[in-house]
């Protein structure tokens, strides 16, 4: 039992950097690579690493983690691979900065029109 503890330790270690990066594909709108990436992780690399440990070589379960951990391997590879490698930061930031510009300059001309912002309106 205390072997399949190695793998727990790394195998967190990599569920929180993929949920991190994960979360990031998420927030630039990046949604469909995240479907392909879990389907081969989970169905297409993790089983036959799982059987050949877990039945063939007879590690058991021990073999099992060992299968998840590489199919954790390769998703969190992919998705470092999709945040950092395949996107232009510099152009995200400078976009994201032009639609906040945008739209304070929206949300100052509302408040122009109604007389002024909803907070001296709550005040007075």
């Amino acid at each position: 039992m205390t072997s399949v503890f190695r793998f727990y330790a790394f195998y967190y270690q990599l569920d929180g950097v993929k949920a991190i990066l994960t979360g990031t594909m998420r927030g630039l709108g990046i949604l469909q690579p995240i479907v392909h990436i879990v389907f081969v992780s989970y169905y297409v690399v993790s089983p036959p690493i799982e059987y050949l440990f877990g039945y063939v070589w007879g590690y058991e379960v021990a073999g099992l983690y060992v299968g998840q951990f590489f199919g954790e391997i390769y998703h969190s590879v992919v998705i470092y691979y999709y945040v950092y490698r395949k996107r232009d930061w510099a152009t995200i930031v400078r976009e994201a900065h032009e639609r906040m510009e945008r739209e304070k300059r929206e949300i100052q001309g509302k408040d122009y029109e109604d007389g002024g912002s909803e907070m001296q309106n709550m005040l007075n």
